[in-house]
């Protein structure tokens, strides 16, 4: 008897683990309101938490959509009046205004992602929204282009829990001893080609907000492999 009851009285915590489980999966966002007498105060306390971060999440967003509304504009405004300016003047103020345009877009998506972060809920479904993951490996297969003699090659496994994609090519590679300094930002061991150097900095950026990593090393060409690992989903 005794097992029962303690059995019986227990069955509403049980229940709110699994909404609360529910809810960190994205399944759900908010606690049901069907609870017994003896948990109610709880649930509300809950749902008023998740209901004041979900309202903060959303005033942050629009506040970065607003101000990327403010900024582009100009730039986009002051970049026309450049276009017909054949002039020294007119190329070096292009070249500014869309370096500019480019940093915008880079923190402002930064922002949007830091928002979500950690949070209860967040889902991304790579189906609809792939910007991020396209632009981590956009930067890692054109930095791997540029660098490669004849070949890149890609690949991925899911295991651990883990994403991991390897992008390789067969270039010359780097150094070991070298290979901490191309993560800094805008550091390039060789200015032959083109390029600002930023590539493999901000896909180490945006993996990092994802509690994710990036890791150089030797591919089996002799070319430089760049693993990005990023957790995986249920």
């Amino acid at each position: 008897m005794v097992w029962f009851q303690v059995r019986f009285g227990l069955r509403p915590l049980q229940v709110l683990q699994q909404a609360l489980g529910d809810i960190r999966k994205g399944n759900a966002q908010r606690l049901p309101e069907s609870f017994p007498v003896e948990v109610e105060p709880v649930v509300s306390e809950l749902n008023g938490l998740l209901d004041h971060n979900g309202a903060l999440l959303e005033r942050a967003r629009t506040q970065v959509g607003n101000l990327a509304h403010a900024l582009k504009n100009p730039l986009t405004v002051i970049r026309n009046e450049a276009g017909p300016m054949e002039n020294e003047r007119g190329r070096v103020i292009r070249e500014q205004t869309a370096a500019m345009a480019n940093s915008v877009d880079r923190y402002l998506s930064q922002a949007r992602i830091a928002g979500t972060a950690g949070v209860l809920g967040a889902r991304a479904d790579l189906k609809v929204i792939v910007e991020d993951l396209e632009e981590m490996l956009g930067n890692l297969i054109d930095n791997a282009c540029k660098w490669a003699r004849s070949q890149v090659l890609v690949h991925a496994e899911s295991a651990d829990g883990r994403l991991r994609i390897v992008v390789e090519d067969d270039g010359p590679g780097i150094p070991e001893k070298r290979q901490v300094e191309v993560l800094e930002r805008g550091r390039r061991l060789d200015e032959k080609i083109p390029g600002s150097g930023l590539g493999l900095d901000i896909a180490q950026d945006i993996a990092g907000l994802y509690r994710g990593s990036i890791t150089l090393g030797r591919a089996s060409s002799g070319g430089l492999s760049v693993q990005l690992d990023l957790p995986a989903t249920d």
